[in-house]
Order: structure tokens, then sequence, then C-alpha cells
């Protein structure tokens, strides 16, 4: 698999930082926006919202440590 095919947005290796970035942003704010939503509202309506959140951060978090592999792997390998 080549890194053009993984990610099309990210053709450069500037792209893919910003790229990389960018989704690490996101998944820390879906952690800390899940903090604020358990102290402050119910658990019945916190707990869809956390797990929706915690999933969405894994899979930002997950997508941009692979995506960091890849462009590492490719350009400076």
């Amino acid at each position: 698999m080549k890194l053009k095919d993984f990610c099309l947005w990210a053709k450069t290796p500037g792209m893919q930082v910003n790229m990389s970035v960018l989704l690490m942003v996101i998944s820390f704010s879906g952690f800390i926006y899940t903090y604020y939503a358990s102290l402050y509202w119910p658990l019945t309506l916190s707990s869809p919202i956390m797990g929706t959140f915690l999933a969405l951060g894994l899979f930002y978090l997950g997508y941009t440590l692979i995506l960091s592999y890849f462009m590492i792997k490719n350009y400076y390998f």
C-alpha cells in the first residue's frame, strides 16, 4: 500500500503532518468533551455521548498513528 492510496487528501509530507495534527486535535477534544459531559450531565444522557466520542477518539487516534507510520516508512526509509 502506498501512502497516496491510503490518504487521497494528504499527498505531500507537509499535508500529512497537518492532517495528523488535525486528527489528534479532534481526538483530544472528543476526550475532553466526554469528561465534561460526565461531570455536568446525567449519566443516562452522557453515556451514549461518552461512548460515541470515545469510539471516535480512538478511531482518529488509530488513524493518526497508521498515517504517521506510513508517512515515516515511505519517506524516511
